[in-house]
């Protein structure tokens, strides 16, 4: 995945389409089943799925701290902080979550079409509140579709001089040009 990052990866694709059946890849359900129905025991899996992937990646260097994107909303349950959580403990790094803050509620990004209207919805809306200066970045999320919020988050930490970003996302939608 390409921004203003170092490197950006997605583990699968989230879905696609097979004929006219719609059908989620394997990581895909299991991000749905976390996210969505509620089984947020899979942060366990996902989180070694995530781990296995850093640790066969020789040209991805191990990050000093993992950053997660913050939710559009508040809410009891915010799976891509949890989840940085446990990716951050299996790699015995610290989770830095109030490190990106939003400035303000965003609408949540799958509900809106182009991505003008996407890049809109969170232009300005992170805050740097920490030092993220001369450390190596790994910032999570869990769907890269037209990578707005991910370019707004990296150059929101690109102000604090990181030594580099990288990107790293559970799934990616199939489709990129909106």
């Amino acid at each position: 995945m390409k921004g203003p990052w170092l490197a950006g990866w997605a583990l699968d694709y989230h879905s696609r389409f097979v004929g006219s059946d719609f059908v989620r890849s394997v990581v895909g359900e299991i991000v749905y089943r976390y996210k969505y129905k509620g089984e947020h025991s899979l942060v366990t899996e996902i989180a070694y799925r995530l781990t296995d992937f850093i640790d066969k990646h020789p040209d991805l260097q191990k990050p000093d701290t993992i950053i997660p994107i913050p939710p559009s909303t508040s809410r009891a349950f915010d799976p891509v902080t949890q989840l940085a959580q446990a990716v951050a403990s299996r790699l015995d790094i610290p989770a830095e979550i109030n490190t990106l803050v939003k400035t303000r509620p965003t609408r949540p990004q799958k509900e809106l079409n182009s991505l003008a209207a996407k890049q809109s919805n969170v232009s300005g809306a992170f805050c740097l509140c920490g030092s993220v200066t001369g450390k190596h970045l790994l910032l999570l999320d869990d769907l890269y579709d037209s990578g707005a919020t991910l370019n707004e988050a990296s150059r929101t930490l690109a102000q604090g001089r990181p030594a580099s970003i990288v990107v790293l996302t559970l799934t990616k939608t199939v489709h990129s040009n909106l």
